[in-house]
């Protein structure tokens, strides 16, 4: 119950941070929701593929866009994580 007291009154304290950190989170459940489909459409794709994979444009696209996404997602994990640190940290002075 102190805990979530501790919370609330952060909350009213800190307004910015307790937002970027929600915005935060819901951007990386877009990316992995994004991340997810693409993995589904890659393994789709090769399981189809009939020609040198090698050659496909269009798979080594998304193999390519998978990457940068798995990139962007654990960048933003480390922010989060900082940002989480900042607000325990704030809630512990």
């Amino acid at each position: 119950m102190e805990k979530q007291l501790l919370d609330e009154i952060f909350k009213l304290e800190e307004p910015k941070l307790e937002e970027e950190k929600v915005k935060l989170i819901k951007n990386i459940e877009e990316d992995k929701s994004k991340q997810i489909a693409t993995e589904s459409e890659i393994l789709l794709m090769l399981s189809k593929s009939e020609a040198n994979l090698l050659e496909d444009d269009v798979l080594i696209e998304k193999l390519r866009k998978s990457k940068t996404n798995s990139v962007k997602v654990e960048e933003r994990l480390e922010k989060t994580e900082a940002t989480m640190k900042k607000i325990e940290n704030g809630k512990e002075v």
